[in-house]
């Protein structure tokens, strides 16, 4: 949830700077490779990766709280959520949006599907519903019925934990220099325009 909550933080800080000309692009992360097709529940998951059934509830006061800030509704489905299910559809999903240049706004369907409506980030269905939103081109459900670039999602993620540990993580480059600075979480509005000043020589 954090990562919607960085993106929208992110967004709003190039709306405060429209003079930056910045490309975005998304990498996979997974959580747990390991989960099976139909998922586990919550509690299970945060006792196998945190040590505590409880970790997700006491986060989410204050996602909830971080949520509102930048119009994002945490407490309508995701508050309530039983099991958490494999991602690698939506990756691939991502990927195959990448392709089409509307990847950015795939993620953000994504996003508003799994935590606002209560939808399935590892149903073909659903997917499907959200690839026609965003308006992807193809036969979406014979993709996601097929292992087609999913070998590439997995050697993306590899790589992205050179610079990720966890998630969300903002790489920031200037292309043509060695000027580059990361950071993690869902870092406020004026934590990305810092960045910006600085690569556009404002700071």
């Amino acid at each position: 949830p954090w990562c919607w909550v960085g993106k929208r933080n992110m967004e709003q800080a190039l709306q405060e700077m429209p003079e930056m000309d910045v490309e975005i692009h998304w990498l996979p992360f997974f959580l747990d490779r390991k989960l099976p097709e139909d998922g586990k529940p919550v509690e299970e998951y945060y006792v196998g990766n945190y040590g505590d059934p409880k970790a997700g509830e006491r986060m989410m006061p204050g996602l909830i709280q971080a949520g509102r800030k930048c119009g994002i509704d945490f407490e309508t489905y995701y508050v309530n959520m039983a099991r958490y299910r494999p991602t690698i559809r939506s990756h691939r999903l991502i990927h195959l949006a990448k392709r089409q240049n509307k990847q950015d706004e795939m993620v953000e369907e994504l996003f508003h599907m799994y935590y606002e409506e209560g939808k399935h980030l590892n149903s073909i269905e659903h997917l499907t519903e959200a690839a026609s939103t965003v308006g992807l081109e193809g036969d979406i459900a014979a993709y996601l019925k097929s292992d087609q670039d999913e070998k590439e999602v997995f050697e993306e993620a590899d790589k992205a934990l050179q610079y990720a540990e966890g998630v969300p993580t903002f790489l920031f480059t200037k292309p043509g220099t060695d000027l580059h600075h990361s950071f993690s979480g869902g870092q406020p509005p004026i934590a990305c325009r810092k960045v910006f000043k600085a690569f556009s020589g404002r700071g």
